[in-house]
């Protein structure tokens, strides 16, 4: 397929055992849209050496990326979980493309990290 593709879903998507999407990740990610109406089960899972170069929206889904998957563009999901070699290169470009033009991080955690009682965050191995 060329050109713009956008797809809509409300379910589960698995791009997964070397799965390619837009030029083996290397397309133009504006060109490759999902929208997701799924609820907070759903999951979008990019792994196995899947590539994807696109944009995902899934506000109250879920993505996950592992074992060596690899997204190029932007995502916005209730959660996203990235572990296991899965790698995410936002692209500044996207920022005006697509009906939604602006979000903001509203929590970042790293994984292996937890809030001491004072409100600092902390590594889970400090003492």
């Amino acid at each position: 397929i060329t050109g713009h593709v956008v797809v809509f879903t409300d379910g589960d998507l698995d791009f997964n055992g070397g799965t390619v999407i837009n030029n083996g990740g290397a397309g133009p990610p504006e060109k490759f849209q999902i929208y997701s109406s799924g609820g907070p089960n759903t999951l979008i899972k990019i792994n196995g050496g899947g590539g994807y170069a696109g944009t995902v929206y899934s506000p109250t889904g879920n993505v996950q990326l592992n074992g060596n998957g690899h997204v190029w563009g932007a995502m916005v999901a209730g959660e996203i979980d990235i572990t296991g070699n899965g790698e995410f290169h936002y692209d500044e470009a996207l920022g005006n493309v697509g009906p939604i033009l602006y979000f903001a991080v509203e929590e970042w955690i790293e994984k292996g990290s937890v809030m001491g009682e004072d409100g600092v965050l902390q590594s889970a191995d400090s003492s």
